[in-house]
């Protein structure tokens, strides 16, 4: 077996959620970071990490949401299941069994408004996943409230995860929660999701609970600690959009620099995850670059510039206050 054949895996995004508190007609994964629509991240980083298979789940009508998601990654590219009633994130990855391949070997389960999970943490989970047969995210946090608690059994392993509202008082005294991400096998998945049940304050079916019902049958659990608390922030409102984006924009913004671009201010520079600048490049205060915007080497970017989807030469400059859009130049109005 190959290392690409024993690491693949097929990815489920679920992305059925409205979104009420955004207070708009737009879904809620359709709101961007940077440019990208919320489902964009976790679906690029599932590719990214080797997924064979990407499968995406919205609610009945959104047509919005898989035009797109097809216009980003190209049609074909990834496949939806429809969730036609809001019961669960057990129920969404119920409906998208029928889409899950009968050969896979793995499947993931991420989240269309949580875009800032890292590919170290899903490389982790993915190496973790190869002596185990259902692996979960967790984290230590000091105030854990409005999570679902990890409840460990006296040897230290996993043994459920209880949500904060059917917690007892004791289990809501724990501080590692539960961070939403998993792998697991699929013949597994598929076995456990019959037997899911909604007994619980929300009448919902809690994909938590295949937690629990693998560590009562034997099963080995793992759990991969995440300790960079930017990873489990998730979007729910306007307010936590635009702290997504800033916290995303200073990592991208440390990668530039790291790979060998000057920043002169990275607080006022909003560059998108798509785009690529050469070494040796300097960008100038209040700068806008989105899209799949490529800048080569040794380049000025001057301050307010605003490129999407544009090109630029090794070596060139560009003006303050330009605006490039799909290769073409023009000043601003």
């Amino acid at each position: 077996m190959t290392a690409s054949t024993r690491n693949a895996f097929t990815a489920v995004v679920l992305a059925a959620g409205k979104g009420v508190r955004f207070n708009s007609d737009r879904p809620k994964v359709l709101h961007e970071i940077l440019g990208k629509p919320l489902a964009w991240y976790p679906i690029r980083l599932a590719l990214d990490a080797g997924a064979s298979k990407v499968v995406c789940v919205v609610e009945r009508d959104a047509q919005a949401v898989r035009d797109r998601l097809d216009a980003e990654f190209g049609a074909g590219a990834i496949a939806y299941a429809v969730q036609p009633e809001r019961l669960g994130t057990g129920h969404a990855l119920h409906c998208a069994a029928p889409q899950i391949p009968r050969d896979a070997g793995k499947v993931m389960v991420l989240y269309g408004a949580d875009p800032m999970m890292t590919r170290a943490t899903i490389d982790a989970l993915v190496r973790a996943g190869r002596a185990a047969d259902l692996v979960m995210t967790t984290a230590l946090l000091d105030s854990p409230a409005g999570y679902g608690r990890v409840v460990r059994d006296a040897k230290g392993k996993v043994a459920a995860i209880v949500e904060e509202r059917d917690a007892t008082p004791a289990q809501r005294e724990l501080r590692e929660i539960n961070a939403g991400i998993y792998l697991m096998n699929a013949a597994l998945a598929r076995d456990l999701l019959k037997k899911v049940g909604n007994r619980n304050a929300q009448r919902e079916y809690y994909l938590t609970d295949l937690v629990g019902w693998a560590a009562r049958r034997g099963l080995k659990v793992a759990a991969v600690p995440i300790t960079d608390p930017s990873e489990l922030v998730g979007v729910n409102d306007r307010a936590e959009l635009a702290v997504c984006a800033r916290a995303m924009a200073q990592r991208i913004n440390l990668g530039h620099m790291k790979r060998g671009v000057t920043l002169a201010d990275p607080s006022c520079t909003w560059i998108g995850p798509a785009v690529t600048i050469g070494r040796d490049t300097i960008v100038m205060p209040g700068c806008l670059i989105l899209g799949q915007t490529a800048v080569g080497t040794g380049c000025v970017i001057d301050a307010h510039a605003v490129i999407r989807d544009g090109t630029i030469a090794d070596g060139a400059l560009v003006r303050a206050h330009s605006r490039i859009e799909r290769g073409r130049g023009a000043p601003l109005p």
